[in-house]
């Protein structure tokens, strides 16, 4: 009996293992797993689909001369016109991840 419930309790933590890039949580997994059955705790698991990674690409200008960032365009750096030199900045370009 004590090989049962171990073997159950195993395969429950096995089974929500795989709720880790999915949208149930692996709590949430591991519940359904523990009280219901491993079997519709997989089911759920993949029921849930998997989380959405979206990825924004962020357009920076810098100026080489004094490494200053501008969110927009620019003809050429304010600071560095100051000083009477015409420096024109190059586009960057950052990347942000965000997951749901």
């Amino acid at each position: 009996m004590v090989y049962f419930i171990v073997g159950y309790l195993l395969v429950a933590v096995l089974v929500s293992a795989f709720a880790v890039d999915r949208r149930i949580s692996v709590g949430e997994a591991f519940t359904i797993s523990f009280f219901l059955t491993p079997v519709l705790g997989l089911l759920a698991i993949l029921k849930s689909g998997k989380k959405i990674k979206i990825t924004h690409y962020i357009n920076n200008y810098h100026c080489p001369r004094c490494n200053t960032e501008y969110k927009s365009d620019k003809d050429y750096c304010p600071y560095c016109l100051s000083e009477g030199v015409k420096i024109k900045p190059e586009k960057t370009m950052s990347i942000m991840k965000l997951a749901i």
